[in-house]
């Protein structure tokens, strides 16, 4: 068995073995001593540290002794002398065990000692180089790595460790063979190749793979010769030819190779094409050796039949086989033993030499699974040891890898620190020439305003910046005149008002505050040269922050008005870097927009953008209205008459307000998009174009005066002033435009947002990343920021658009409700209905008020009137409430709803569907109640009390008239029409309004099952089913009263009808005839019969068939099944509990009573899904009353005339049932005196059979029930 749970750490590897070099001499030092290898911490099959008695059983103690004490003296001999070497001697691992020891590798550590060895001179001459080189006074190029003991290269490729681990193969091999044959010799000369143990096993296994390719691809040709049939004219030609025992051995052969195919190839779907592919070869083969005059024998051939092929099995199964050699073995038994016993001999014989094959055949395997066994630990050894190269070259190639990176970190780490320090450097530099000019500005500046304060001569700064003035006779600074320095202006002017701000300002900027100490210590202009009085530094210091900031108003008032004579101007949004005549100077205004910026975040322009957009783009929607100065009634009257035009100016306001914002949203990504008026995100404000986008939206819509929100108002206002259903309806239809169009204005919205504003921001960043290869941090942080400003500016919309909707979604939700109600009660009063009064309202949740919130409407349950409904008769029903036009209106207003509702919540998962779903939630709860305990409960209720139990008083005459129409059995037909009008109801409602698994339908399941909201589905789930529950309770009782009905109509018929009227049509009276108690087939012998019917199932008969047609057109097949079983045994009850109570059957009776049952048993089976076994046991109960006396018993017990058979109808029916059955026979008993006594065929037959007469003691009927089993 291989040897498993090697552990790679048993191999010694080159850290833990001393291995030296050879000595100054050329000697090579011993690299293994007696010591060295002792010390070796080995443990193989439970042996270690100097324990060898441990390593294999006690009987090889003596041989271990032997061994290690030749090896010992040897090796001492070896070691005396100088010259031991790794092939003088064999380690004690090998001698203990040698089949079981581990690999004690050799030229591997000795290969990787000398490469380190070499690397180590190769870095000690590196180093002896750099330091005279130093010595020297030469530098060291920076180009030369520092060079260490370490680090320096040691050249172990993973070639020249395989190499050294093929040899330690070898050596390994070497001593298990030296250790086995006690031969140290072998260390030096053994090869696997010329190790003849190695060569005999594999000679085994390659004669194992040729025995097993030559059954694969003989295999279909060996499974054809074991089971193909020996009848063919050919094979009786050449077996006859043969002797017994060439034909047992023939046979026997065969079998021999499908007993090989089973043990070498089990598995036959692996070498199945191969099977095929050898199958042709050998069909070619023999076509070939044909010879000519074969080929005219084969001309007669050819009618013969082709041989059978049989297909090869999944799995060779070993009793087919084991099967076969007995088959083959008794036939040729058979055909050569003529002698008693000689059969039996032949047999032993054949299974002798069967069984030696099989000895054979298991000793091959047995040799060949031994020499896979070792093949697999030879291998698993040599693995192991090249397992251990490849971990050597990868731990030397890792280390590598780890300084190259250490070395990696160090320098990169030192650059990066001296490009942080020049950025500094950079950075103050930069401030250091921004504060120089702003103080030489100030100066500038505080001069204008002394001079200004000095001689009362004020500067007109308004009129020399918007240029009213010459350029040549202002007095300001050229940078605040002239238009094309605006933006170096706009940037100057902050700069001093953020100075101005900073006086006092304790976290003012280094810039600011070195600039407002310079303004305050400078020299006042004129101060000792001009003869004038020096004032203080405050004083000055308010003249300049007076001029900056008139300075600062009047540049800003220029650029507003620059921007608005643009935006005035017009023109088309052509955005391309030519842009077409007549299109918007957006690059312009882009310019200005800059500039704007730096006047308190541009605060003030965005206002005067705003202002712009409103009034040229929307002057309808924030124009006043004509009609406010009209009188309230003029008001009213064009209101109610304009309504449909009011809605549909206000869907083109919509389209309007999302054209316009859309290409504003354009605009201001262009315009306001640039980098310089973008907001700095290391301060963590929001970029501009959405702060812009933001305030155009809010002033669009959330005007409070005239925004779309304050007009949606108005025009709801005016819906509700009117107060009829008509404006409810046009109320509803308002909410659903305007929530639609609102829904489809924010959607649009949102995506120009998203494409639009950050359209330029996407340009730059991608420009930004190919640039800088992704490094530049801030722009990065830019992005994300804008990102985060985009979702911002989303929820700004999402905001407002639930401002819009939920302002009026209870409100809607409430009249919807409100107006379905009403609708549906309309359509039921306008048919004739009458509905009853409802109950008072339940009082409102004053808490809810309180908070100002709407209560949802809960409808009240409004049932038709019963009483009405009972007088007016079910042809009223039929053409009033049961109308198809009546039945079909509240779903196709409840439909209606359903649609608005989509429309107005939307249908999704990700946008209002728990509102949407709990909105249709509450509609199709509403719909139940009002179908169910409003409409269809009370019709059910009526068609229920209308049922009469009660047959007339009077016999019926009998029999009908089947010219004329039937009677009705107390059930008439308009029952069965209202009860199918009631179903077909009921399913329209559900499909109407459920319509489970239907698409694209627009009700409730679907759009429950869209809006994913599991409470709204299981409320919708229990409304359906308690209103299915609570028809199909009503139902079932009303059909249960029209099945009493019937059979008390049943039992008038066969009782008070079959008993009231001449028994056989004769004019004597049925009382005159059997007497008053022998019931209608007490017929006595030789009676003249008219019919082989009764008159009184004849009727009935007629009536159950006129009957059935009118239930089968009302129910389902499967209700029709039940209704019509439940009937059926309610009339076998009726006839059997009469029979067995007061009939007596006579012989010429029974012929009557056989064709009774028969009809009512055909009647019965009208309905196919029904049993009848009741019926088929009464018939055979009716033969008891057509034989003779002495017959009886063996119908009873059957032909033997033994009870216990349980044969006859004592064992179909019960031996109590026959016997009673029995007992209505006419000559059962006869009248002796006031009593009645058993006849004596009754009483010998009871005598005979051991039994009592189960009548004596009365009869139980309800045993005889058709729902009890014999």
């Amino acid at each position: 068995m291989v040897r498993q749970n090697r552990r790679s750490s048993n191999l010694i590897s080159a850290g833990s073995l001393p291995v030296d070099d050879e000595d100054d001499d050329g000697n090579e030092n011993p690299l293994f001593g007696e010591d060295s290898v002792g010390e070796l911490d080995f443990r193989a099959g439970g042996s270690g540290n100097g324990n060898p008695s441990a390593a294999s059983g006690g009987g090889g103690g003596g041989v271990r002794s032997r061994y290690t004490s030749g090896f010992t003296s040897s090796a001492m001999r070896g070691k005396k002398s100088g010259e031991m070497t790794v092939h003088d001697y064999i380690p004690k691992s090998y001698q203990y065990n040698p089949a079981a020891a581990e690999p004690i590798l050799y030229y591997m550590p000795k290969t990787m000692a000398s490469l380190q060895h070499q690397a180590k001179q190769v870095a000690a001459a590196a180093i002896a180089a750099q330091e005279k080189m130093i010595a020297a006074g030469h530098a060291v190029p920076n180009t030369t790595p520092p060079v260490s003991a370490a680090t320096a290269p040691t050249g172990a490729t993973l070639r020249t460790l395989l190499i050294a681990a093929e040899e330690d193969v070898r050596l390994h091999r070497a001593r298990a063979k030296a250790a086995l044959e006690q031969d140290l010799r072998r260390l030096r000369t053994y090869r696997l190749e010329n190790d003849p143990v190695w060569m005999k096993r594999k000679e085994i296994l390659e004669e194992r793979n040729t025995i097993i390719d030559q059954l694969q691809t003989d295999s279909q040709q060996i499974w054809n010769d074991l089971l193909q049939a020996q009848d063919d004219n050919k094979k009786k030609k050449e077996m006859d030819t043969l002797s017994p025992a060439e034909r047992q051995q023939l046979q026997l052969a065969r079998w021999q190779k499908a007993l090989e195919l089973f043990v070498y190839c089990p598995l036959p779907t692996t070498y199945t094409e191969k099977a095929e592919e050898g199958a042709k070869a050998r069909a070619k083969a023999l076509k070939e050796s044909k010879d000519g005059k074969k080929k005219k024998k084969d001309k007669k051939k050819d009618n013969e039949p082709p041989p059978v092929v049989h297909p090869l099995p999944d799995v060779m199964d070993p009793a087919i086989i084991l099967d076969s050699l007995l088959e083959q073995g008794a036939a040729g038994a058979n055909t050569t033993t003529t002698a008693a016993g000689g059969e039996e001999d032949d047999m032993s014989a054949m299974l002798q030499e069967a069984s030696n094959m099989c000895q054979s055949l298991v000793e091959i395997t047995h040799k060949q699974c031994a020499s896979a066994a070792q093949q697999v630990l030879s291998q698993e050894e040599s693995y192991s040891i090249r397992l251990e190269a490849h971990e050597l070259f990868l731990r030397t190639a890792l280390t590598k890898c780890e300084e190259i990176q250490d070395q990696f970190q160090v320098n990169g780490r030192a650059a990066l620190q001296i490009g942080h320090q020049l950025e500094f450097a950079e950075t103050k530099r930069r401030q250091c020439e921004a504060t120089s000019k702003l103080i030489r500005l100030w100066w500038m500046l505080e001069a204008l305003a002394e001079e200004e304060a000095r001689t009362n001569n004020t500067i007109k700064v308004e009129e020399e910046v918007r240029g009213v003035i010459p350029p040549t006779s202002c007095r300001m600074n050229p940078l605040f005149v002239r238009p094309e320095q605006s933006l170096e202006a706009a940037r100057a002017l902050k700069q001093l008002r953020a100075v101005v701000r900073s006086r006092g300002n304790a976290t003012s900027t280094s810039a600011s505050t070195a600039a407002a100490a310079a303004a305050t210590a400078a020299p006042a202009v004129g101060g000792a040269g001009g003869g004038g009085t020096d004032q203080s530094p405050s004083q000055r210091f308010d003249w300049t922050a007076n001029l900056i900031t008139r300075t600062s108003d009047a540049l800003e008032q220029r650029l507003l008005h620059s921007f608005s004579e643009i935006y005035a101007q017009g023109g088309s949004y052509d955005f391309s870097l030519k842009p077409r005549p007549g299109s918007i100077d957006w690059r312009e205004l882009q310019a200005l927009a800059e500039a704007l910026l730096m006047f308190d975040s541009g605060r003030n322009l965005h206002k005067r953008y705003v202002d712009m957009v409103i009034t040229s783009r929307f002057p309808e929607l924030f124009e006043k209205k004509a009609n406010e100065k009209r009188s309230p009634r003029h008001r009213k009257e064009e209101e109610g008459f304009d309504m449909d035009a009011t809605r549909s100016n206000l869907s083109t306001l919509f389209h309007r307000v999302s054209d316009v914002c859309s290409a504003e949203f354009e605009l201001i990504a262009h315009v306001f998009g640039s980098d310089q008026t973008r907001a700095d995100p290391l301060e963590g404000n929001e970029p501009m174009p959405l702060v812009v986008a933001r305030a155009l939206l809010q002033r669009v819509i959330s005007d409070p005066i005239n925004g779309l929100q304050a007009r949606i108002n108005d025009i709801l206002a005016s819906i509700d002033q009117r107060g009829d259903f008509d404006a409810g309806s046009k109320k509803l239809d308002t909410f659903v435009v305007i929530h639609e169009k609102a829904s489809g204005l924010f959607s649009l919205l949102k995506d120009s947002a998203q494409k639009m504003i950050l359209k330029e921001t996407a340009k730059k960043s991608v420009d930004s990343d190919l640039k800088n290869k992704g490094l530049d941090s801030t722009s990065r942080q830019s992005q994300a920021i804008a990102r985060n400003a985009v979702e911002s500016l989303k929820g700004f919309l999402t905001s407002q658009e639930l401002s819009l909707s939920n302002t009026h979604r209870q409100g809607y939700i409430n009249l919807e409700l409100r107006l379905l109600h009403h609708q549906c009660c309309s359509s039921l009063d306008k048919s004739g209905c009458t509905l009853l009064i409802p109950p008072a309202p339940r009082r409102r949740d004053s808490t809810l008020a309180e908070k100002g919130i709407l209560e949802e409407y809960r409808a009240p349950v409004v049932p038709l009137d019963k009483q009405q409904l009972l007088k007016s008769g079910l042809n009223a029903l039929l053409s009033g409430p049961l109308k198809q036009s009546v039945l079909l209106q509240p779903l196709v207003h409840a439909t209606e709803s359903l649609a608005r509702a989509r429309l107005m919540f939307s249908s999704g998962k990700k946008k209002g569907g728990e509102t949407t779903a709990r909105v249709v939630c509450s509609i199709y709860s509403q719909m139940c109640s009002f179908y169910g305990e409003g409409f269809l409960y009370p019709i059910m209720e009526v068609l229920r009390d209308t049922r009469k139990t009660n047959p007339p008083a009077q016999p019926p005459q009998l029999p009908f008239n089947q010219d004329m129409p039937a009677h009705d059995l107390g059930v008439e037909q308009h029952f069965w029409v209202c009860l199918e009008r009631l179903h077909s109801a009921a399913k329209a409602f559900d499909r109407e309004m459920w319509a489970e698994g239907r698409a694209d339908t627009g009700r409730v399941w679907e759009i429950l099952e869209r809006c994913d909201d599991q409470d709204s589905m299981s409320k919708a789930r229990a409304c359906r089913f308690e209103f299915y529950s609570e028809l199909e309770r009503r139902g079932e009782a009303a059909i249960m009263k029209a099945l009493d009905s019937i059979s008390a109509h049943i039992h008038w018929i066969l009782v008070s009808g079959g008993e009231g009227m001449l028994a056989t049509g004769a004019n004597r009276l049925m009382a005159n005839i059997t007497g008053s108690s022998a019931g209608p087939y007490a017929v006595p012998q030789g009676a003249n019969m008219d019919s082989s019917l009764s008159p009184a199932v004849e009727s009935l008969v007629y009536c159950l068939r006129v009957q059935f047609v009118h239930v089968q057109s009302a129910m389902t097949s499967h209700s029709v099944a039940g209704f019509w079983t439940a009937l059926s045994m309610r009339l076998y009850d009726i006839l059997v509990a009469r029979l067995l109570k007061h009939y007596q059957v006579s012989q010429q009776g029974a012929a009557i009573l056989r064709g009774d049952v028969d009809a009512l048993r055909g009647a019965s089976m009208l309905s196919s899904g029904s049993p009848h076994d009741h019926w088929d046991m009464l018939q055979e109960l009716i033969t008891l009353y057509m034989i003779p006396p002495d017959s009886v018993k063996g119908m009873l017990v059957g032909p033997e005339g033994d009870m216990s058979l349980g044969k006859g109808l004592f064992g179909r029916a019960g031996r109590d049932q026959c016997l009673v059955f029995l007992s209505r026979r006419v000559d059962y008993k006869f009248k002796q005196g006031a009593s009645l006594k058993r006849s004596g065929w009754a009483e010998g037959l009871l005598n005979d059979l051991g039994l009592s007469d189960p009548t004596d003691h009365g009869i139980n009927i309800g045993l005889f029930a058709a729902e009890r089993k014999p």
